[in-house]
């Protein structure tokens, strides 16, 4: 699932379909074409987003909604490559007794939800992520 946050109690917003259509049916102004066909320059541009918590309704442009799923999909992508690497990581580099450095490429070791980006150093020359940058 695609996480929006609530821009005033930080919660995770959600697809609110039935409050998309409501919105859409109060400003129509459609161009039908020969055949039936809707023009697509007429049609709405944004999907409704609604906070359980505290009830916010937010709308996202479908550019939005296009960005935050390609962020989501590439966090993910690394969260996963970063999986495989550390299940396959060498005995040696298995410690927490090194230096650290910062990389950025992904959340880094030390704090996920935070995505800092520190790892260390030990880690860097097996890391299929880092790829050999120098230290």
């Amino acid at each position: 699932m695609i996480e929006f946050l609530c821009p005033k109690c930080n919660a995770v917003m959600v697809l609110n379909e039935s409050k998309t259509l409501e919105l859409f049916s109060r400003e129509l102004g459609y161009k039908v074409l020969e055949g039936g066909d809707i023009d697509i320059a007429t049609l709405q541009d944004y999907l409704a987003y609604t906070c359980p918590a505290c009830g916010t309704i937010k709308k996202y442009t479908l550019k939005e909604v296009e960005f935050h799923t390609r962020r989501y999909i590439a966090h993910k992508a690394l969260t996963l490559r970063a999986i495989k690497m550390f299940k396959y990581l060498p005995e040696e580099a298995k410690t927490y007794d090194s230096k650290m450095f910062y990389c950025g490429k992904c959340a880094g070791i030390i704090d996920e939800e935070g995505r800092s980006g520190w790892c260390l150093e030990n880690l860097a020359k097996y890391c299929s992520i880092y790829q050999g940058l120098k230290l």
